[in-house]
């Protein structure tokens, strides 16, 4: 068995996405962005962070692993 067989554990245990809107409706800038969960985990998002931005709160099976946990960007996605 490889050594990268034995290491590998499932330590996520959930994921989360949400938006967080700078503006308002009217397009007035908020002090602190509205972060809202959208269903499904669903949403169109806009090009300018300024005015939205997404976060994906992700949690672990195991809090002793905590530290183990690692996202990835790909920035080749659709």
């Amino acid at each position: 068995m490889s050594k990268l067989t034995t290491a590998t554990q499932r330590i996520w245990k959930s994921a989360q996405l949400y938006i967080g809107f700078h503006t308002d409706q009217q397009g007035n800038v908020r002090n602190q962005a509205k972060v809202w969960p959208p269903k499904n985990a669903n949403a169109t998002i806009h090009s300018d962070p300024k005015v939205q931005e997404v976060f994906l709160e992700v949690r672990v099976d195991d809090p002793r692993h905590s530290d183990q946990a690692a996202t990835r960007q790909d920035r080749t996605a659709a």
